[in-house]
């Protein structure tokens, strides 16, 4: 006997997780070796990429899931979980890159907040080692995941709203 029967939300959510999690490393790494990820460009286009799967799987999710039709709600919980799991194998990913895997990254990226401080005129001069110690701070791994887990959970809060008020297609009320 054929299981036709629809995939659980959670199935789902894991699923659009993974989807977007692999793209995200995907193009974290090709940033990497290609020696661009410090690269505020490299950084918006992974960002807008994240958003264009994030539209794609949501408006599947609709077609495919929910028969064409779906909420503000629907999609925004679905979004939000799907996000929320792909922000934290993001995070491990992102740890394991910076503390295990090239832990040369974290000099690399220090260094370049380092340069941009010393080449903006409006910081004076000393605020700059303040600056400076803050941001060797931030790159502490607890530090690490747990602003990333706190800006994170609002960013992605906040995307998922915007996306889902796209996405969102109410089934026509029929009158009789």
């Amino acid at each position: 006997m054929e299981d036709s029967a629809k995939p659980t939300f959670m199935k789902t959510a894991l699923t659009y997780a993974l989807i977007m999690a692999v793209i995200s490393i995907f193009f974290t790494l090709v940033f990497y070796f290609t020696d661009l990820y410090l690269k505020t460009w490299s950084q918006i286009l992974n960002f807008v990429i994240s958003i264009v799967v994030l539209v794609y799987l949501m408006i599947a999710y609709r077609k495919t899931v929910l028969g064409g039709y779906a909420s503000l709600g629907q999609i925004f919980t679905m979004g939000f979980v799907s996000s929320m799991i792909s922000l934290v194998i993001g995070l491990l990913v992102s740890y394991l890159m910076m503390n295990v895997l090239f832990p040369e990254m974290k000099d690399a990226i220090l260094l370049n907040a380092e340069q941009k401080l010393l080449n903006n005129p409006r910081i004076p001069e000393s605020m700059l080692d303040a600056s400076l110690e803050r941001a060797e701070k931030g790159m502490e791994p607890v530090r690490q995941m747990l602003f990333g887990l706190i800006g994170g959970s609002l960013f992605n809060a906040l995307i998922c709203l915007i996306v889902a008020a796209f996405v969102k297609k109410e089934e026509p009320i029929m009158s009789a």
